[in-house]
């Protein structure tokens, strides 16, 4: 059976599952507008008083609302089935009842396009693993913010992976001014805490021990960590004797459970800013740290985007060079911008560095660098706008007399 003809396979039996466990039906079509409309017509012809027909037809709009709602999150977590995320058909069976029970009746109450698609990937791995995803994290899903959901994919931005130990590099005693500037402070991290997400231990910092084979004496200690795809080895710089254990401050932040199987359900970006950060905290505890993946220099502009000021790509005197990962779309970047501000997020935040690829012009909908009327902005192609992914802020409409020109089109991040 081809890949392809198995994940269809894979998602009728799923849809099968959850009609069988909930009764919920899925339509691939989601075919609100023209539900509504009909049922709402047929209470119309019901010869029936006037406010019976008004409750009736507000019942019915709620109803088709909470079902839309729910269909577009199962839709959403059956389009994350790729060869990356794929799912036993065996294992279907083993998806517990009762969770699917509490997820929709949970999604039904979803309204937000970001937050939708959050739940989606929770769903997609509780699909993928059954039985990862704790039933106490559905409540916390129901009652995140979108603010909360953000600051916590920043916290996933410092997570490294040292001996299967997944551990968020955050001490806010070390370099304040770095999470300040990323709008990350003490009380919003209180409020992950109140939610269940995280610990944070603001008094001292947490440690994690980790034990190695000393069996030549005098050596020294080194641990092998991941942070996305740029593995580091930590390394003490002086002998540790015939010790076999050794403590290493990790900052103030641990994930709980239900955080650490949001995070897998994260699509986080790679930031080269928490990874230097990560870098420094480390060599400020005395380790010497060895970066084991190569890097690629690349002209950087000093200027920020989006910052609401100007920036000039042909003048030399702006522009240095950086160290970034060597990936394919760093080779075929031209230049990068660092981002100033939160009006692309989620999928661009603040201080993150953009790849970018020199071209006059970009088709609508992609993701380029503008300069209009002087000042430098990473925005969507609208056409005859220029648009913010974050909904709090306005699109920029392009009017008369307005100056815009496409400096290049954003091809990933560093």
């Amino acid at each position: 059976m081809s890949e392809q003809n198995n994940l269809v396979e894979v998602s009728k039996l799923i849809c099968e599952k959850i009609e069988k466990a909930i009764g919920f039906l899925f339509d691939p079509n989601g075919r609100k507008k023209q539900a509504e409309e009909q049922f709402v017509a047929e209470i119309k012809e019901k010869n029936i008083p006037t406010l019976e027909k008004s409750a009736l037809i507000s019942n019915v709009r709620k109803i088709i609302k909470e079902y839309t709602n729910q269909n577009d999150i199962l839709k959403l977590a059956l389009q994350d089935f790729n060869s990356e995320n794929a799912v036993d058909s065996s294992k279907i069976d083993h998806i517990d009842d009762e969770f699917l029970s509490r997820f929709f009746e949970s999604a039904k109450h979803i309204t937000s396009d970001n937050i939708k698609l959050i739940w989606a990937r929770i769903l997609s791995n509780e699909f993928s693993n059954p039985g990862s995803v704790p039933k106490r994290l559905i409540p916390i899903l129901s009652v995140i913010e979108y603010k909360q959901a953000d600051l916590f994919r920043k916290i996933c931005q410092y997570t490294i992976i040292c001996d299967d130990k997944v551990i968020p590099i955050i001490d806010t005693d070390f370099e304040l001014e770095h999470f300040i500037q990323k709008g990350m402070y003490y009380e919003s991290f209180l409020d992950l805490v109140s939610l269940g997400l995280i610990s944070f231990n603001a008094n001292s910092s947490n440690h994690i021990k980790f034990s190695f084979n000393n069996s030549i004496r005098n050596t020294t200690f080194k641990q092998t960590c991941k942070h996305f795809n740029q593995e580091f080895e930590v390394k003490t710089k002086n002998i540790v004797g015939c010790s076999k254990e050794i403590s290493i401050d990790v900052g103030k932040i641990l994930f709980t459970d239900s955080g650490l199987a949001l995070m897998k359900s994260f699509d986080v970006d790679y930031s080269y800013e928490a990874f230097k950060y990560i870098i420094r905290y480390f060599e400020n505890q005395g380790f010497d740290v060895c970066q084991k993946n190569k890097t690629i220099r690349i002209k950087h502009s000093t200027y920020k985007v989006s910052a609401g000021h100007g920036f000039y790509l042909n003048d030399i005197e702006d522009w240095e060079e950086i160290e970034v990962p060597d990936t394919l779309e760093a080779r075929r970047a031209d230049f990068s911008l660092t981002i100033s501000g939160d009006s692309m997020e989620p999928i661009y935040s603040d201080g993150e560095i953009v790849l970018v690829k020199s071209q006059p012009s970009i088709d609508v909908g992609e993701i380029g660098i503008f300069v209009f009327n002087g000042s430098g902005y990473i925005k969507q192609n609208g056409g005859d706008r220029l648009i913010s992914l974050n909904p709090e802020y306005d699109d920029i409409y392009i009017l008369d007399g307005d100056t815009v020109m496409c400096a290049g089109k954003v091809i990933g991040k560093a």
